[in-house]
């Protein structure tokens, strides 16, 4: 805390911190681990990680971005009754102890213990279960909070400071290379320079120090950045990365100041209304692009007045404690993680059971020849799946509540990616022993092909919402699509294939075949009526 208090940190511990100042002040016991000095302050205790009391007992452990922390808190036999993994960036940290956690983290993300992934915004959402689509359905949003004691109660404002203080490699280079264009437009402008404290050399970058009117201070004390943020009148951020959140313009926000930035990631919708958004037209670079909107926007006084009273609320909305009602609202619940058809999870219990039941007498005979029609040239169809399975693959995608309509910008679908349901091992293992093989005998490939990896997502249409999508190559080597709806559920649909200028439209539980790349281009035809399900795979060989 001495540290923190001296030397500051980025944004992940100031976050950190002030969570866990907001939860001692209204009657909770907090410890903070880490890398941290062993002392006790502002009702907060700091135990550094190996001096964690081993078989000791929590009632809420909140992890910071570290998947590996079930490994770390077993190592020493600590308990818990939830868990929840707090992450501010797009992706968490998957080494332990040098090596990287096996398969991307997921078992960790399947362990009943992990009860919430706690993330910032809708965008980082998105990507987040992209990398760990397991974590699908354990993901809750809780945007970023501002305040806390370290906030000045008072501050003057200084006309024409300049404030920089994410870290250097995000946007310091754009904004000092159209620095001195800003000062030929405002003469009295000056620049302050904070950085994150990283523990290492802070020396500033070269040549920082001679550039008119700019000052490096390096990393500063919350209570002083905060100060400075404060004092500044402009923050202007042209920079390229992604934000999770955007907890410094949210601190800007706070602070009463303009705002000129880009709007990557979750930045669109966090700045609209309250800032000048920097968009770069052809031709512009982000550093150019800026310039311009700082140009026409410091002479619109009433733009910025606008901005500031929307800013200026909006952040008081997002304090620390009205922030701390959802992290309660969550210590006090847990995801539903059931299922609707325990029996659709027995594969690896009685494969044969599971395949008497689920998968149909002519796809078990494996006579490739004997059971596959082709409608069309390197299209091959034939039934693999009963009704009993589609119906209630269905169904379990409908209970898990989790279809999303954001995974694929330039053919959006309604749609769900298997692990969610945790059911892609299962279906792996049937691309495995029924889908790849016939690929392989009709197309007469080498054994190379049993060597592949697989995409798998579940996607309906509807007549009022998702009921078409446009013609488009798959990013595969080979699709399967397999019909979980029967012909009589909805009207119109099927899958039109352009070059052939051919539809496949088949009953429930039969598989579609076709190549990905190239040669067949499709679509999927409106629906006028009904509901339609299908499931999808994207193969493709593993090469090298």
């Amino acid at each position: 805390m001495g540290q923190w208090r001296d030397s500051g940190g980025d944004g992940v511990s100031n976050s950190t911190i002030q969570l866990a100042e907001t939860l001692a002040s209204n009657g909770h016991d907090v410890i903070v681990s880490g890398q941290v000095n062993n002392e006790n302050a502002d009702k907060i205790q700091f135990i550094e990680t190996g001096m964690l009391e081993e078989n000791s007992h929590f009632d809420v452990v909140i992890a910071i971005s570290f998947l590996h922390y079930l490994k770390a808190l077993d190592e020493k036999n600590i308990t818990f009754g939830k868990s929840l993994l707090w992450v501010h960036y797009s992706q968490c940290y998957l080494w332990w102890k040098g090596e990287q956690l096996e398969n991307n983290g997921d078992d960790i993300f399947r362990d009943d213990r992990m009860t919430w992934v706690v993330l910032q915004s809708e965008s980082q959402a998105i990507s987040f279960s992209r990398k760990y689509p397991y974590a699908s359905r354990k993901i809750r949003l809780i945007g970023n909070a501002v305040g806390g004691k370290a906030w000045p109660a008072k501050a003057v404002k200084k006309p024409g400071k300049f404030i920089s203080c994410s870290s250097p490699d995000r946007s310091l280079g754009n904004l000092l290379s159209i620095w001195p264009q800003i000062k030929e437009l405002v003469p009295e402008a000056t620049l302050t320079v904070a950085t994150p404290y990283t523990g290492k050399d802070e020396s500033p970058p070269e040549n920082l120090q001679s550039i008119d009117g700019v000052t490096y201070v390096g990393s500063l004390s919350a209570a002083s950045l905060y100060r400075e943020i404060a004092e500044s009148e402009y923050w202007l951020n042209p920079s390229d990365y992604s934000e999770s959140y955007g907890l410094t313009a949210l601190e800007m926000m706070k602070g009463g100041v303009k705002i000129i930035s880009t709007n990557n990631g979750h930045l669109e919708t966090l700045l609209e209304d309250k800032a000048a958004i920097v968009r770069v037209a052809n031709g512009e670079t982000i550093a150019s692009a800026t310039l311009r909107t700082f140009t026409e926007y410091h002479t619109n006084s009433e733009q910025s007045k606008e901005h500031l009273a929307n800013a200026a609320g909006f952040a008081a909305e997002r304090s620390w404690d009205k922030r701390l009602e959802k992290w309660l609202d969550l210590f006090n619940s847990e995801p539903d993680l059931s299922v609707k058809h325990p029996e659709l999870y027995t594969y690896f219990d009685d494969k044969e059971a599971w395949e008497q039941r689920f998968v149909t007498y002519a796809a078990r005979t494996k006579e490739w020849e004997l059971i596959t029609d082709e409608p069309f040239d390197n299209c091959f169809t034939f039934p693999l799946f009963t009704e009993e399975f589609c119906t209630k693959l269905r169904e379990e995608a409908e209970h898990a509540q989790s279809w999303t309509t954001k995974r694929h910008v330039s053919f959006p679908t309604t749609d769900m990616v298997l692990q969610v349901l945790n059911l892609n091992d299962t279906y792996r293992a049937v691309i495995a022993d029924y889908i790849m093989p016939c690929a392989i005998y009709h197309w007469e490939l080498g054994p190379g092909w049993r060597n592949f990896r697989a995409e798998t997502f579940l996607a309906k249409y509807t007549a009022t919402a998702q009921g078409h999508l446009s013609i488009h190559h798959d990013e595969s080597d080979v699709t399967c699509l397999i019909q979980l709806s029967d012909l009589h559920e909805y009207e119109g649909g099927g899958t039109y294939f352009r070059r052939q200028r051919k539809v496949v439209k088949n009953s429930i539980g039969y598989a579609t075949l076709h190549p990905g790349h190239i040669t067949h281009k499709h679509g999927g035809r409106a629906i006028s009526k009904g509901l339609r399900y299908i499931l999808v795979s994207f193969i493709h060989r593993n090469r090298g």
